[in-house]
């Protein structure tokens, strides 16, 4: 193989790769986004205090 079919190749691999990374991001932040959407919102008591649901 020759120098410019080596960093053709190269700058194809590190492309692919920045795909990957960035797909990977965005499965994550819309994970993590649908968790924080389907937890019991936290209300507050009389004082003020943050309460959640798991507190009586």
């Amino acid at each position: 193989m020759d120098r410019e079919t080596l960093l053709i190749v190269a700058i194809a691999m590190l492309a692919v790769a920045a795909f990957a990374v960035g797909v990977s991001g965005w499965i994550l932040l819309a994970r993590d986004r649908r968790i924080r959407h389907s937890l019991a919102p936290v209300g507050t008591d009389a004082a003020g205090h943050h309460r959640t649901s798991e507190e009586h």
